[in-house]
């Protein structure tokens, strides 16, 4: 993935910085009107193509339908599960939380979870995302191994948040559940 989107943005920069010395160099004869035209006509479908690919990665994927985005959560009743600085392995002191986790799911099969993962904002944007993504996963295996269902989960990455204390950064290292309508 990480490849294509670094392809998808060399092939961006280039065709940005090429494409209006050659629109300007074939069409010396046209009018500004029809190159800037040219010019953002291709732009536009650079940007769309960008649009498609970040759309079809799973760190930024929408869980919810058109519509239901803005539907208020039912409560859940549990703590964040913690994680330590630039790790998506569970905690020791985080079992009891995921052990009444998986008591709830396993009682009420019906029940859909939404883990979103979350990183401080130490580090770059896109190892943060893949590492919230990172946590939600092994919140969501460690319930499947305690005989949850796997269908019972959607997963997000919900990037980076920014801490000014350690004890902000150290929150915000976190997976957080919701349930689904």
């Amino acid at each position: 993935m990480r490849r294509r989107r670094t392809m998808i943005f060399v092939v961006w920069a280039c065709v940005s910085m090429l494409v209006p010395g050659f629109v300007l160099l074939s069409g010396c004869g046209t009018k500004k009107e029809e190159v800037r035209d040219r010019v953002e006509a291709d732009r536009a479908e650079i940007q769309q193509q960008i649009t498609r690919s970040v759309a079809a990665d799973p760190y930024y994927a929408d869980p919810f339908p058109p519509g239901k985005a803005d539907a208020p959560l039912p409560r859940w009743p549990f703590p964040p599960i913690l994680f330590d600085a630039s790790q998506h392995n569970i905690r020791t002191d985080q079992t009891p939380t995921l052990k009444g986790m998986a008591e709830v799911l396993r009682a009420d099969p019906g029940l859909l979870i939404r883990l979103t993962g979350m990183a401080d904002e130490r580090g770059p944007v896109e190892l943060n995302h893949r590492l919230g993504y990172q946590r939600a996963q092994a919140v969501r295996d460690y319930l499947v191994r305690e005989d949850v269902d796997p269908d019972q989960f959607v997963l997000v990455s919900g990037g980076e948040f920014p801490g000014r204390s350690q004890d902000e950064m150290a929150a915000n290292r976190r997976t957080e559940g919701a349930i689904l309508p």
